[in-house]
């Protein structure tokens, strides 16, 4: 059977947050539209598998190896199947269109797009001002974690709080403008466990 375009429209729309917990991979952080896992494609000790709604498909980041894709790509790749194979698979699932339905209220949209704005502010500002000892330091935290580190990534050196804790910041879902909605911050030095990870953007 030949797919339209309609069956391939309804398979990128499947809730990948939802499939993954099926298939038994718990969330570390979890939000409406974006979740982080321990990656499902590989061995992974530090959670780097970003799972993102973006315009109306659900897209995936993985930070290791800093391969990504749509929710069909994900399922060729889980599984070894072929597009057609993926999108069949897929339309097998229940078909949930974007996040679950919330009440929308004009405050509460002003006050998440004033959140992505501080985010994104806060991106340009840290990435204006990166030096070559910044950059050195992003990259051995991930070299200590043992994971490759990809410059294309867009991760800043960030300071946060009155203490100025540096962080590590990363564009969710990407450093795209047009796309990105907020930044995972990780700690880059010893800080107690409240204080390891914050998220800057859409809550």
């Amino acid at each position: 059977m030949k797919l339209s375009p309609d069956d391939i429209r309804r398979a990128r729309s499947v809730n990948l947050i939802e499939m993954l917990i099926g298939l038994g991979h718990k969330p570390v952080s979890r939000r409406q539209d974006h979740a982080l896992f321990h990656s499902p494609l590989r061995d992974d000790r530090h959670p780097s598998f970003s799972v993102s709604y973006v315009n109306s498909g659900w897209v995936w980041y993985d930070f290791g190896p800093g391969t990504h894709g749509d929710v069909i790509e994900f399922i060729q790749q889980q599984f070894h199947l072929t597009f057609p194979e993926a999108v069949r698979k897929l339309l097998g699932h229940p078909i949930v269109d974007g996040p679950p339905p919330r009440q929308s209220r004009t405050d509460s949209n002003r006050e998440q797009r004033r959140r992505i704005d501080q985010a994104r502010q806060a991106f340009h500002r840290a990435k204006a001002s990166m030096t070559p000892e910044k950059e050195e330091e992003i990259r051995q935290y991930f070299v200590s974690r043992k994971v490759p580190y990809h410059p294309h990534l867009g991760a800043v050196w960030i300071a946060r709080g009155e203490a100025k804790t540096p962080y590590i910041g990363i564009p969710l879902p990407s450093p795209n403008i047009h796309v990105m909605h907020g930044l995972e911050c990780r700690a880059l030095h010893d800080v107690p466990n409240e204080l390891l990870r914050a998220t800057m953007g859409r809550s």
